[in-house]
């Protein structure tokens, strides 16, 4: 196939491959941006702190001259924005806001630049966007941010995984705070009622004091009051000594702990502390053996199941007795505690592989659990098919010596413990040993008394499995939210830890196509003067980019003196134009060596007509060029050569017309002219180029 048939090949090529360069590189930087964007705004707990978060972040990334953000809490409208102001509404008077929360959907209002107030002439537009912040189908809240220079059809690809994020943690900070707000009211209002009582208290002391003989019956009613406040209590009410028994305590610790009343009353409670409590526990009661009260303490109690109940304590020492309140804190340890492996998951994700990820979150499941064992298993599309990943570093150090890890195993061959996938649903046995359809254990395994399984679910597939087992005692609904909500966070951080994976590679195999092609790519942002090259453009202009200053006029200042006019008039005139270019221009190296390149280069604008960014291809031709030359050296040699047989010829016709009278002679002497000229024809290796020579011979 010769060049020029080649060439419509060729260019199609580049084009493709340069469409994808900029898509991956737009993708790269709108992904790192909205993962900076997240990271943000979920440093720090409270719905202040996260209000305060996702206002200034975001304002900081994306612009703009104000951000506004409304949110509904307890039937309540509420609104805070980036200047510091927050306060409650009682409606919202703002028309898009109010279309964003009862339509859901997302708006943007063009408007003139001078609105913020920036005299800049790079910018001639802004924008104004109304975005739902929305988890699932609900919305949570409205965030208005005007006055942005740019418009949300560039980044609404990539907005939506930022906003749905920040809506669920701000839905999680405003249930938080709204049960905080409950409580409070609720405290309150025990509050109002044992000052009530502590009056009535009062009154009935001044009473026994005027009266002795009424004394006894007002003693006798106020127990029987004591007694009822003690049994309607929903805090846990405790009198106890200071060597660690339990005197009296109200029906709400039966309720709490498990245990009939009559079997904790007298017992040692330290009997009932968690051992990682004891010493703390102990501190606490030598404060009150000392008469100094204890406002704030923390332990854990043991449950009738063998499970531990948190336990948040206030006590007052009244000589060797003490006088206390508890509330179980269970549920808000446990959230507590999710959170911060949440975010410990979130770390070590940064820079550990999937299957460390994937191992740590089973690490993660055991301690939260009180487990021993566990697994996490890919499920194939087909349903039928697991995909063995990884087990817990306990469960691999201490228990299971199985192997099979990266293998496929049927679903149809797996025990009871794959119900969780064949039914969708979390299992729990917690008397793994009296199941009639359980399988053995293969060689090496470890053996089970207790389990938990859940399946990870996207759409209408469970693509993953998470079980872990041998708990001390029973698995509840909480270890199932617990494991369903790791399962589902370390299968969410496995999706992207992939596509980063995938992304490297394919950032990879693009340097290295671009390295073997000698073809790099480039783009010239125009509102910053900010030039970016690939690798491969260094290497062709054999620059360190550590020392390159990455503008615009750096970049002319690398092309060769007597070439750089041409190519800054070229590009100049495609601005102009808006028109993509195409030019060959030479490279001028330290070492005097000279490069030619072809350049093709174009430039997106925006709908007003003002250009945004350049982008473009160079294209390492040097090779191309020394080859070009080398082939005009040939042809002139063989030009030469040409010229000088035709000069021969010439003579030799000159001498056949002399001798006409020997025809003969004459048809000898062209046929050796003949058999001379092809033999100079094939020690040249091209095909005869004289065939107009041959035919005039031929005719005389």
């Amino acid at each position: 196939m010769s060049e020029l048939e080649q060439a419509p090949e060729r260019d199609e090529e580049l084009s493709r491959l340069q469409q994808r360069m900029k898509k991956l590189a737009m993708e790269k930087s709108y992904y790192q941006l909205v993962m900076q964007m997240i990271t943000r705004i979920s440093e720090n707990r409270g719905l202040g702190n996260v209000v305060n978060n996702l206002l200034m972040n975001t304002v900081d990334i994306l612009g703009g001259s104000n951000l506004k953000l409304y949110y509904q809490m307890g039937g309540k409208y509420y609104y805070a924005d980036v200047l510091g102001e927050e306060r409650e509404l009682a409606q919202i008077d703002d028309e898009a806001v109010m279309r964003a929360y009862q339509s859901g959907q997302t708006e943007e209002i063009e408007g003139s630049f001078e609105e913020t107030l920036l005299n800049t002439p790079e910018f001639t537009h802004s924008y104004t966007w109304i975005f739902p912040l929305k988890a699932a189908s609900e919305v949570i809240g409205v965030l208005k941010m005007e006055n942005l220079h740019i418009n949300m059809r560039e980044l609404h690809e990539h907005l939506p995984a930022f906003f749905n994020f920040a809506a669920l943690i701000l839905k999680n900070e405003i249930l938080s705070e709204s049960a905080l707000r409950k409580a409070n009211l609720t405290l309150e209002g025990e509050v109002l009622t044992r000052k009530e009582k502590e009056r009535e208290l009062v009154e009935a002391k001044s009473g026994l004091e005027a009266a002795v003989a009424e004394r006894t019956a007002e003693l006798s009613k106020n127990k029987e009051e004591l007694d009822l406040f003690f049994t309607s209590a929903l805090d846990l009410l405790c009198i106890a000594d200071t060597d660690g028994h339990f005197r009296k305590l109200n029906p709400e610790w039966e309720n709490t702990l498990g245990y009939p009343l009559d079997e904790l009353v007298g017992r040692k409670f330290l009997d009932l502390i968690h051992p990682d409590d004891l010493e703390g526990t102990l501190k606490a009661i030598s404060r009150l053996s000392d008469q100094n009260p204890v406002l704030s303490f923390s332990n854990r109690y043991r449950h009738k199941d063998g499970s531990y109940r948190w336990l948040e304590w206030r006590s007052y020492p009244v000589g060797s007795s003490i006088y206390a309140s508890a509330r179980d804190i269970t549920e808000r340890k446990n959230i507590e505690r999710v959170e911060q492996a949440r975010l410990h998951l979130f770390q070590f994700a940064q820079d550990h592989s999937m299957d460390e990820l994937l191992e740590e979150t089973l690490n993660e499941v055991e301690r939260l659990t009180g487990s021993c064992i566990g697994f996490f298993h890919f499920v194939e599309e087909d349903q039928e098919t697991l995909w063995l990943q990884n087990w817990s570093t306990r469960t691999k150090a201490e228990f299971c010596k199985a192997e099979g890890k990266g293998a496929h195993y049927p679903v149809a061959d797996a025990g009871v413990w794959a119900d969780a996938l064949r039914n969708m649903e979390p299992l729990i046995h917690n008397d793994y040993a009296s199941l009639p359809d359980k399988h053995g254990m293969p060689e090496g395994h470890a053996e089970v008394n207790r389990e938990l399984v859940v399946p990870v679910q996207r759409g209408e597939q469970i693509v993953a499995i998470l079980g872990t087992g041998n708990k001390q005692s029973d698995y509840n609904d909480e270890d199932v939210k617990t494991v369903t909500f790791l399962a589902d966070l370390a299968w969410d951080i496995a999706e992207k830890k992939r596509a980063e994976e995938a992304l490297a590679i394919n950032e990879r195999n693009l340097s290295d196509a671009q390295r073997m092609g000698h073809l790099g790519n480039w783009r010239l942002d125009l509102l910053s003067n900010k030039l970016e090259w690939s690798d491969e453009i260094y290497r062709i202009f054999e620059i360190d980019p550590q020392q390159f200053e990455a503008t615009y006029e750096a970049f002319l200042n690398a092309i060769h003196p007597d070439d750089r006019e041409m190519v800054n008039k070229a590009y100049n005139q495609s601005l102009q134009n808006r028109k993509p270019y195409e030019t060959v221009h030479r490279l001028l190296m330290p070492d005097g060596r000279v490069k030619y390149v072809q350049e093709q280069c174009e430039t997106n604008f925006d709908k007003e007509g003002i250009a945004l960014y350049s982008v473009g291809t160079v294209h390492d031709i040097t090779e191309l060029k020394e080859a070009e030359a080398e082939i005009k050296r040939f042809n002139a040699e063989l030009e030469q050569k040409v010229a000088e047989r035709t000069g021969k010829l010439n003579e030799t016709n000159k001498r056949l017309e002399s001798f006409n009278e020997l025809m003969a002679e004459r048809e000898m002497r062209v046929i050796e002219v003949k058999q001379e000229v092809n033999r100079l024809s094939r020690k040249l290796g091209e095909p005869l180029p004289y065939k107009e020579v041959w035919d005039a011979l031929q005719e005389k």
